[in-house]
């Protein structure tokens, strides 16, 4: 099986405010892997806030709020409702279905990706698998929220960084020179056990990916998915430090 999609983004991004209700957001950095493809990478202005799946009935409170959660006293952004804000950009949605004990919903598609054949969604936070759901946790400014498709096949989950000094969060600019090489460090963190994630994002447990990962271009649709092309003669095979052009 191959490797989780790693890749990383040399261009300056443009903060995008979702649509909700609250004066005050928080910048988080989100990244949703499809089956084949990434659906979104990115930072956004986001709050939490009811969210609504595609086959539900009602909106639904996804602030952090939770009576399972005593520690959450006021609303807070979370990472569903930062991934359906993002999606939303797009013009995507999302479907899952709701657990009134756990007041949370379990995720069943993201954008055009449903679960099937037991392959299902997994949330990763700062680096660690969530111990709650998607609509309980809540994340400080800087927090990064990845969701998975087939998350939970024991495989590392990789990401690339600019050479040098990664110990804390994934940069999201870097700067190259045309026709020369771009020295990255493909780093994987393997964490397969769910557990409560640090407050900020952390390298601690990371090791740098030496068994074969491919890095190569990436192509983005009009909808902003990326599709990493694996088979373009510009690929190559990482070991523990990869230049690239």
């Amino acid at each position: 099986m191959r490797p989780s999609i790693a890749t990383l983004i040399v261009v300056s991004l443009i903060l995008v405010t979702a649509s909700v209700a609250q004066a005050m957001p928080t910048q988080l950095n989100v990244r949703i892997e499809g089956r084949s493809e990434t659906l979104f990478e990115g930072p956004i202005l986001t709050e939490g806030h009811d969210v609504e799946a595609s086959s539900d009935t009602k909106e639904r409170s996804c602030d952090g709020i939770n009576v399972n959660d005593p520690e959450n006293v006021t609303p807070g952004p979370t990472p569903t409702a930062a991934a359906a804000d993002a999606l939303s950009l797009i013009g995507e949605t999302f479907d899952g279905e709701w657990y009134p004990g756990f007041e949370d919903y379990l995720i069943k598609r993201w954008g055009p990706d449903k679960e099937e054949n037991g392959e299902s969604w997994g949330l990763v936070v700062n680096n660690v698998f969530t111990n709650v759901g998607g609509c309980q946790y809540q994340l400080s400014s800087g927090g990064e929220v990845l969701w998975v498709y087939n998350a939970f096949q024991h495989r590392p989950f990789l990401a690339l960084y600019p050479a040098g000094d990664n110990s804390g969060a994934r940069p999201l600019t870097a700067t190259a020179e045309l026709d020369k090489p771009f020295e990255v460090e493909l780093l994987a963190y393997e964490d397969d056990a769910e557990d409560k994630p640090p407050a900020v994002p952390a390298r601690t447990g990371s090791v740098a990916y030496k068994e074969g990962a491919d890095v190569s271009p990436v192509q983005t649709a009009a909808n902003g998915f990326e599709t990493v092309e694996t088979q373009s003669a510009a690929t190559v095979v990482n070991a523990a430090e990869v230049p690239e052009k």
